[in-house]
């Protein structure tokens, strides 16, 4: 069942304003063949990068700590309730002289689990019920800043996660010299459980008596990996070079013609 996503839009705007933290731990730093790569901040202090693999054209970066990896749950034995979770890390990066990043991809997967505990006995005559609920919804946004201009990349919104739900954003880019990266996560979690209001007469009086079973939701963001696609920048002379070519080929293509 999919949840009462109160305030989730407010909250994921106010997520997308927060400034990120200065790491807690020291800078850390990747070099690759294409580019390097060091995390300038992060919603908590607690991200991590880590190098995958490098194959000189494609490079995996593992992304763990802020956004991923902190989970968000709701559980409720009665009333409603729900609760959010925001994470964000901002990357900065130098692309190597003679070099381009052409593509991104940022792909992961988002874990969903809950239960509603269903009731032992029905809603009869003078009871009043509620259902029990439990959902969730995500959202991951990232942006690009390439000299001076701000690129809102694709982004993801879910309204509810059932099970694994693996995801790729990707987007085509021609980025060079100095570069940031801002990821951020916004995870929601929502449970009611269910409630029984059931009067009782007896004797020419009553009473009102209460019973309630549990709904939990849990949501979590998991293998966030970062996957750049580099590749060299021919020289000038080398766009002369093939010119010149085409131009040679171009002249023999007409003499044959003749």
């Amino acid at each position: 069942m999919q949840p009462i996503s109160r305030g989730f839009a407010l909250v994921t705007v106010f997520a997308m304003s927060l400034a990120f933290l200065p790491a807690a731990h020291a800078e850390q730093h990747l070099t690759t063949s294409g580019f390097t790569l060091a995390i300038a901040g992060s919603s908590s202090g607690s991200a991590e990068i880590d190098l995958l693999s490098d194959t000189g054209s494609t490079v995996r970066i593992a992304l763990t700590g802020d956004p991923a990896n902190t989970p968000v749950l709701a559980y409720s034995e009665d009333a409603p309730r729900e609760n959010t979770v925001f994470g964000g890390v901002q990357l900065a990066g130098t692309v190597t002289e003679g070099y381009r990043i052409t593509s991104l991809t940022l792909s992961g997967t988002l874990n969903a689990s809950s239960e509603i505990t269903p009731p032992d006995f029905e809603c009869g005559i003078n009871c009043f019920g509620r259902g029990g609920e439990a959902g969730n919804e995500a959202t991951i946004a990232w942006t690009l800043t390439s000299a001076g201009i701000s690129t809102t990349l694709p982004r993801l919104n879910v309204p509810y996660i059932e099970g694994s739900a693996p995801f790729a954003l990707a987007t085509n880019t021609h980025t060079t010299g100095d570069f940031t990266l801002d990821i951020q996560s916004t995870l929601f979690a929502y449970a009611a459980g269910t409630m029984y209001e059931i009067t009782h007469f007896e004797g020419g009086s009553s009473w009102i008596s209460y019973h309630s079973w549990p709904a939990w939701s849990a949501l979590q963001l998991t293998d966030l990996v970062l996957t750049a696609n580099v590749s060299a920048v021919p020289e000038p002379g080398t766009y002369g070079m093939l010119l010149a070519g085409l131009g040679v080929l171009g002249m023999r293509a007409r003499r044959r013609v003749r």
